[in-house]
């Protein structure tokens, strides 16, 4: 069991070096581009401009953040009931129970 978990945190660890070291290279095409101090971070670019190598480790990241956020809601939840519509309508939301175009609680 700890071998997997080393195994696993060494393919992250392998993953996030590929991804530093792409965007090293887009930083110095960008300077040698002339754009030296217009690139932004690549977290304030929009999507539309990254690879499908940077795409794969974002989005698992946002699902391991949602996954995250949903377990911490229902924690709170399950310690403190929720008492406003509020709360309600965030767990509601995190479990996609809410379309985007229905009006909140908050």
């Amino acid at each position: 069991m700890v071998k997997q978990q080393y195994l696993a945190a060494l393919s992250m660890l392998e993953k996030e070096k590929k991804l530093l070291e792409t965007l090293k290279e887009k930083k110095v095409t960008a300077a040698a581009n002339g754009e030296g101090t217009s690139v932004r971070c690549w977290w304030e670019q929009g999507i539309e401009r990254m690879g499908l190598e940077e795409l794969e480790p974002l989005k698992e990241a946002l699902e391991a953040l949602k996954e995250n956020v949903q377990e911490r809601a229902e924690n709170m939840t399950r310690i403190q009931p929720p008492s406003t519509a509020a709360a309600t309508s965030f767990v509601a939301l995190l479990n996609g129970d809410v379309s985007e175009d229905q009006e909140l609680a908050w």
